[in-house]
């Protein structure tokens, strides 16, 4: 029978170490990690399960500290996995039945399960679907949403497929160059490193833009690594100006998925440039999750330019899109707060009221559907209503008796 080994670099990896590798050991025959420099007990942790430490001197360079790993692998199949990760249980179970397939497969893919703080997230042309406390360790940490990104996490043991990249590497590109196939399947790795504490969060994705940094000055036609660059900027570091020009940059080499575009359209929304956000959306294509953030977004600026009658199809558009797609129920309550609103400023009162104390029931402690119901009320000379969901606001943002409620 094929043998799978795991591999990884750490450094620092601690008792996320610890969890990766009980996740992984009853499934692999050899496990070698090359430590880059730790100073915690990540040392004594991998010696607690027969790993084979390797060290291996960090040169900014993360593919050539995984390719440094892979030599050390003596096993048929290498297992990916990095400390802030876990192998799904399911996944554990069906890796022997993968790798008795055929000499023509170089690897599978796995998704990659991001959990996220946020409720809403984008990346990659997909918008996070909610999370709703299957996985234990997530939900303690707090996750509100996740992201699955498809890799490939488990591949042949040859010496044609090796790592590419300084930083975000990947194999797959070793894979077709060998003229080998890449099954995707729906085996889980979940990943928990955007829910890290904060501080320790926010020196990693330090690290990770002077990397991008560097890895453009190398490569600045890579429209990836413009992106990855905005993301960073933008949402760890709040650089909106830097952010956009990385966004621009991005789309000016024709980045092939709708981060660029939408990452131009959400600065200039912060902006107030309401034009720019409906010139940049103009240049996706309605398919996915992307058609249905393009609406919300499109509606967005719509309204803000007075545009009521364009603003509510495009809402009632995105709502649709909502609704016929999993996992995206608390956009569908934001979304008909927002329609609700626009149908009130229309003239449309009873039914926009009607949506907006719908959302506000379905999602009582998200202020911003208050906040709207409130001043859809006063717009409509409703004021003892207005009154009475002001004082809602109070009862779940002030007094804060229990913890926050689900959508429910």
């Amino acid at each position: 029978m094929p043998t799978i080994g795991l591999s990884m670099i750490v450094k620092n990896g601690g008792e996320d170490l610890r969890r990766c590798l009980t996740s992984a050991r009853p499934v692999v025959d050899q496990i070698v990690i090359g430590d880059t420099g730790s100073t915690d007990d990540s040392h004594q942790i991998a010696q607690e399960f027969g790993t084979t430490v390797v060290e291996i001197p960090w040169t900014n360079h993360y593919a050539e500290a995984r390719n440094a790993c892979l030599q050390h692998m003596t096993t048929d199949w290498v297992l990916v996995l990095d400390a802030d990760e876990e192998l799904s249980t399911k996944a554990g179970a069906e890796m022997p039945k993968l790798i008795d397939c055929s000499k023509s497969v170089g690897g599978f893919r796995f998704l990659q399960r991001n959990y996220q703080k946020e409720r809403f997230h984008h990346s990659l042309g997909r918008l996070s679907k909610e999370f709703t406390g299957e996985h234990e360790r997530a939900a303690a940490l707090g996750a509100k949403s996740y992201l699955d990104n498809p890799l490939c996490r488990l591949f042949r043991k040859d010496e044609r497929l090796y790592f590419h990249g300084r930083i975000h590497e990947l194999i797959e590109r070793q894979i077709i160059a060998a003229n080998l196939h890449m099954p995707q399947t729906e085996l889980v790795i979940h990943h928990f490193g955007a829910l890290a504490e904060s501080r320790s969060f926010l020196k990693k994705h330090a690290a990770y833009r002077d990397l991008l940094r560097l890895a453009l000055k190398e490569n600045p036609n890579d429209s990836n690594l413009w992106v990855q660059l905005g993301i960073s900027e933008k949402y760890y570091f709040q650089q909106n100006d830097e952010a956009l020009k990385c966004y621009q940059k991005a789309a000016a080499l024709h980045y092939p998925k709708a981060d660029a575009w939408i990452g131009i359209a959400q600065i200039c929304k912060e902006e107030g440039e309401h034009q720019k956000v409906l010139d940049a959306l103009s240049r996706l294509k309605d398919v996915g999750d992307v058609a249905m953030l393009k609406c919300e977004l499109s509606a967005d600026a719509l309204h803000s330019l007075g545009r009521l009658k364009e603003a509510r199809v495009k809402y009632a558009s995105a709502l649709r899109s909502a609704k016929s797609s999993k996992g995206h129920r608390e956009a569908c309550i934001s979304i008909e707060s927002k329609l609700g609103y626009t149908e009130v400023r229309l003239g449309m009162h009873r039914a926009g009221i009607a949506k907006m104390r719908r959302a506000v029931e379905a999602w009582p402690t998200l202020l911003e559907n208050h906040d709207r119901l409130v001043k859809a009320l006063v717009f409509i000379h409703r004021e003892t209503e207005a009154a009475d969901a002001a004082e809602a606001i109070f009862q779940h943002f002030i007094r804060k008796e229990s913890s926050p409620a689900q959508p429910r």
